[in-house]
């Protein structure tokens, strides 16, 4: 169980690496690779550019009047339309980022119709960045961990069987060559001493 679970995670590291891939390459042409590809101000976005992986979540439920609270904001423009203040206006890229998305509103009039009068509100996000080639080495662990315990059980089979021993198990075979008295496993015969194999 512990084998398949293991091989399910690592196929499925295998295909994130490939897209942290396409995605790299994608992100230097014109504008990089978004989802949604044209996200509605104060959306939930992916953004893929110049080398960064930038995740954007919207809390749409907790809406605030305009006048930001008293802190430093830097002002940011990450798609058309659209302003976000965040919260430390020091720093370009970080891990983790939080802040207001300025929202322009129009107001229904009276009579039910779209009118003139707007109202600007801010919704809070949090924001996660990470460089393409730190989620390349995170996603390809898994399978260079794969990889090496491959080579590894191979490599211990190989000299479990050079030494008359049970490729499954290890048990000593030197009494009963054909077949392991202990797991039951066939076994290859053992190359004759000064033979090339």
């Amino acid at each position: 169980m512990r084998r398949r679970l293991f091989n399910l995670l690592t196929g499925m590291s295998v295909v994130l690496c490939v897209a942290v891939v396409v995605l790299w390459v994608r992100s230097y042409r014109d504008g990089g690779s978004m989802f949604p590809c044209r996200p509605s101000p104060a959306d939930t976005y992916f953004h893929s550019l110049r080398g960064v992986l930038h995740l954007r979540v919207c809390d749409r439920t907790q809406p605030r009047p305009f006048p930001p609270p008293s802190l430093n904001f830097a002002v940011h423009r990450p798609i058309e339309g659209e302003t976000e203040l965040r919260a430390d206006p020091l720093r370009e890229h970080l891990f983790f980022e939080y802040g207001f998305v300025q929202v322009l509103a129009v107001l229904a009039t009276v009579d039910g119709a779209g009118g003139s009068p707007h109202e600007t509100y801010l919704v809070p996000f949090w924001s996660v960045s990470i460089a393409h080639r730190h989620a390349l080495l995170l996603t390809a662990a898994l399978p260079l961990c794969w990889l090496v315990r491959l080579a590894w059980g191979q490599r211990r089979e190989r000299d479990r069987i050079r030494r008359g021993l049970c490729p499954a198990c290890g048990y000593d075979l030197r009494a009963s060559p054909g077949r392991c008295p202990e797991c039951g496993t066939e076994a290859e015969p053992r190359p004759a001493e000064g033979t090339a194999a």
